[in-house]
């Protein structure tokens, strides 16, 4: 599982096949793609500015106020 915390900024992409991918107190730039793993967006302090692609049914945890633009399904 990979964790950003304590106000991370990632100015491009995330992507996982496999691992999880936990936002905590996160901004990221752009789009956030998994294609067998679960995503928790934690808290209100994190936000997607992208989209969230999702390639397989996943638990797609977001916290009230979490900040997140569209989620695309490709399956």
């Amino acid at each position: 599982m990979t964790t950003f915390s304590d106000r991370t900024s990632v100015h491009g992409s995330l992507s996982t096949v496999n691992g999880k991918i936990r936002l905590r107190d996160t901004r990221v730039g752009e789009n956030v793609q998994t294609s067998n793993a679960d995503i928790p967006l934690v808290d209100a302090n994190s936000s997607v500015m992208g989209d969230i692609h999702l390639y397989c049914e996943v638990n797609l945890d977001i916290a009230d106020g979490a900040g997140t633009s569209k989620i695309i399904e490709h399956f």
